[in-house]
């Protein structure tokens, strides 16, 4: 499931407002499973199981919300850059993946 996103992800640049707009799509339970990410996380104490196509764990940081969660691969496409301070102007990239 593959979604393109409009949204503005805001980077805090000093002078620059820079937007950048990504494809979203959700990772399938066999691309999932076939990712390390489980066991590298259980190494570092944090004891996540692939359950489906999503993550599950006992505890969690209190920001994270109630399990599952799920894993997206984010493909930025483009990129727009309004200054805040001279020179003013505005750019758009086009990113390639």
């Amino acid at each position: 499931m593959c979604h393109t996103y409009a949204v503005t992800e805001i980077c805090g640049l000093a002078r620059l407002a820079l937007e950048v707009r990504d494809r979203r799509c959700r990772l399938s339970a066999a691309v999932l499973a076939a990712l390390p990410h489980a066991a590298v996380y259980r190494t570092g104490g944090w004891s996540a199981e692939v359950d489906g196509d999503a993550f599950t764990a006992p505890f969690n940081a209190p920001s994270a919300g109630p399990p599952p969660w799920y894993l997206y691969r984010l493909t930025l496409h483009t990129a727009i850059g309004v200054a805040s301070a001279e020179p003013h102007g505005a750019t758009r990239w086009g990113l390639r993946p």
